[in-house]
């Protein structure tokens, strides 16, 4: 259905002399003997319809009647659309919402998982150092005593292996602390 109104620049439901006037101007900016417009022919054919048929009463209080119907159509059909939309949007927002609970829900399990992954391998790093230290101090001591049986001129003086012993203990104690007692590597 053209919009007669719309073609002669008018609001909807526009009265004989508005019409008329509207008509004049219009015919004169796109009559084909003065306008240079490529389109003027068919714009000024499409004016002088829409004048005619406004400009009968009858007619125009039946497309009134109709352009009303088809409008009221329009704006149900308008708000039908955003109602769906409205709802689409909603159930957009809530499946979204779901997904990110349930994506939670796995990070959250995933690290107490990875949490308990990275404390054990952690505690064996700390076991395995430990032990590395009580080895730095009970080498040098085994050595020590046990070097009465090896020639006079191949045995060293207790300071050759206090530095180890020394060293060995700083590092067993220092661990012990920081990786038992301070517990400074619990996530």
């Amino acid at each position: 259905m053209k919009n007669y109104y719309a073609i002669l620049e008018l609001n909807f439901g526009a009265e004989p002399r508005e019409i008329r006037t509207a008509f004049r101007r219009l015919v004169k900016q796109h009559h084909p003997d003065v306008s240079e417009l490529p389109n003027a022919q068919e714009r000024f054919l499409e004016i002088q319809e829409a004048y005619e048929f406004l400009m009968d009463d009858h007619l125009r209080s039946t497309y009134n009647q109709q352009w009303n119907r088809s409008y009221i159509d329009r704006q149900e059909q308008f708000r039908r659309e955003q109602i769906y939309r409205l709802w689409a949007e909603h159930y957009q927002r809530k499946q979204a919402s779901a997904r990110a609970a349930g994506a939670a829900v796995q990070r959250e399990e995933a690290p107490e998982k990875q949490h308990a992954a990275w404390s054990w391998l952690n505690k064996s790093f700390n076991v395995f150092f430990l032990i590395l230290f009580v080895l730095i101090i009970v080498l040098p001591v085994y050595r020590y005593f046990h070097q009465d049986q090896l020639p006079v001129e191949y045995r060293r003086p207790f300071q050759y292996f206090i530095l180890p012993i020394l060293l060995g203990s700083v590092f067993l104690v220092g661990g012990y602390y920081f990786w038992f007692i301070r517990k400074t590597d619990d996530y």
